[in-house]
């Protein structure tokens, strides 16, 4: 058995940098909202939920991955970034 490398970012950053995504999706929504409240909400809940999939990827032991989840929440936070610009845009 080879000997499993550590993740690239030490696990006990990753719950700051989970409240650190939070805030800078509520950051994004403050920035994106003028008069309208769907779309900059739809394109900071897609940011919070594309940053936690990048910092569970980089924070977590492959071991104790999904890569299924990883992926699907991935998609996830783009197609709800993409559908919060459209409605902001429109």
């Amino acid at each position: 058995m080879t000997n499993p490398t550590p993740p690239l970012i030490p696990e006990k950053f990753r719950m700051p940098l989970r409240i650190a995504a939070v805030f800078l999706g509520y950051v994004i929504y403050l920035v994106l909202e003028e008069g309208k409240v769907v779309g900059p909400a739809f394109v900071g809940f897609g940011s919070v939920v594309l940053f936690w999939a990048i910092i569970d990827r980089y924070a977590t032991w492959r071991r104790d991955r999904s890569g299924l989840m990883q992926v699907g929440s991935t998609i996830l936070g783009l197609a709800f970034i993409a559908i919060g610009l459209y409605l902001v845009l429109r």
